[in-house]
C-alpha cells in the first residue's frame, strides 16, 4: 500500500467545548495520510489513477472552517469519513491540532490523531 500525504495545513476554525472558543475561533494544523495504490498512477502519469491531493486539501478545508463543533475529535472523524468517500483511498490517517489553545499552560498545540478504513 502507498501514502500520500498533506501536511501542515492552516484552517481557521470555530470549535470549542467553550462558547468563547466557539465565538473566537482557533487555528488548526491539519495533516492527511492516504493509503492507496499508486502504481498505476505511476507507471500511466495519469492523476485520474491516483488521489489527487488538491481534493483532500479541499475536503479539509470545508470540514475546518465549516460548521462549528465542540471536539476536534469531531473534526477530525468528518475529514476522515469525507476522505474515505474518494474513489482508490482505502485508508485515512487524520491528525488535527489546536494551535496555542487557550490554556494556563504555555501549550504550541493540543490535537487528535485518527485511522479510518473502509469497510469491505
Amino acid at each position: 500500500m502507498d501514502t500520500i500525504t498533506v501536511r501542515g495545513l492552516h484552517v481557521y476554525g470555530y470549535h470549542g467545548v467553550s462558547e468563547a472558543e466557539r465565538e473566537v475561533g482557533h487555528r488548526l494544523e491539519i495533516d492527511i495520510e492516504v493509503r492507496t495504490d499508486c502504481r498505476s498512477a505511476g507507471e500511466t502519469d495519469n492523476l485520474d489513477e491516483s488521489v489527487d491531493y488538491s481534493k483532500l486539501v479541499t475536503i479539509a478545508s470545508e470540514v475546518a472552517s465549516g460548521a462549528k463543533r465542540k471536539l476536534i475529535e469531531s473534526v477530525a472523524e468528518g475529514i476522515a469519513s469525507r476522505v474515505l468517500a474518494v474513489p482508490r483511498v482505502k485508508e485515512v490517517v487524520v491528525e488535527v491540532r489546536k494551535t496555542n489553545p487557550p490554556l494556563a499552560e504555555i501549550v504550541e498545540s493540543v490535537g487528535v490523531r485518527i485511522e479510518r478504513r473502509v469497510v469491505p
